[in-house]
């Protein structure tokens, strides 16, 4: 029975994943740009996957100095930072990952970086064609369907958002996200408007008997800037 519930999942996933790549090459995916607290989401995309990283014995830190808001569309960013981790997480055997968030002139500098496996210059374009899988020949599906960069090349391309690599074989891998910063005049804007989030800083209680329903709950407000608890 476990067997067949962890065959399900697996393509359940897959069948999402392709899904997406469809929506995003048939262009039927918009963005809806907003001003984004950058920590905030990158902090509730960590606590998704931190259980994930600690049962293979590797940590999973947040780093920035200062709050940074960027302009992009949360959704998106946030599957693209999923997938960056969980990547990172799958092909990491010791160490960990550190994302980590620095401003400079004119964008904010997202960085995922790992002490995995590493990857060749030759092989650093290719890891973002669907269905690449690089160390993993016999397509053990504990590393995935080799879809998920291609995904993040997808959504990096219709945001807008430049994105580099720096790897070589047996030294880890680090991803960087130039994403643009809101600038003043949006920030008073936003306020003026009214959007922005109101329940950031605030103590939520989730209810709820479904282990995944909870979580869910408690990952996205956590992501607005919440402090969650769930029972």
């Amino acid at each position: 029975a476990q067997e067949i519930s962890v065959g399900i999942e697996s393509l359940r996933q897959m069948l999402d994943a392709l899904l997406d790549v469809s929506n995003l090459d048939a262009g039927g995916v918009t963005p809806t740009l907003r001003q984004i607290p950058l920590e905030r989401l990158v902090e509730g995309v960590c606590a998704q996957f931190r259980s994930a990283a600690e049962a293979k014995g590797l940590r999973l830190d947040c780093e920035w100095s200062e709050p940074l808001t960027v302009r992009s569309d949360a959704d998106m960013l946030r599957r693209v930072v999923s997938n960056l981790i969980d990547n990172a997480v799958k092909y990491t055997r010791c160490g960990g990952i550190t994302v980590s968030l620095q401003a400079r002139a004119d964008h904010a500098l997202l960085t995922v970086a790992d002490t995995g496996i590493g990857i060749g210059a030759a092989d650093q374009r290719r890891i973002f064609e669907d269905l690449e899988q690089l160390g993993n020949p016999q397509r053990n599906r504990a590393f995935g369907h080799g879809l998920g960069l291609g995904i993040v090349r997808r959504i990096t391309h219709l945001l807008g958002i430049a994105h580099e690599i720096e790897s070589r074989p047996g030294a880890g891998t680090r991803f960087h996200l130039r994403l643009p910063l809101s600038t003043a005049d949006e920030t008073l804007a936003a306020q003026a408007a009214g959007t922005q989030p109101d329940i950031a800083h605030r103590r939520v209680l989730v209810l709820d008997d479904d282990d995944a329903v909870r979580n869910a709950y408690g990952h996205a407000l956590h992501s607005m800037g919440c402090q969650v608890m769930c029972a």
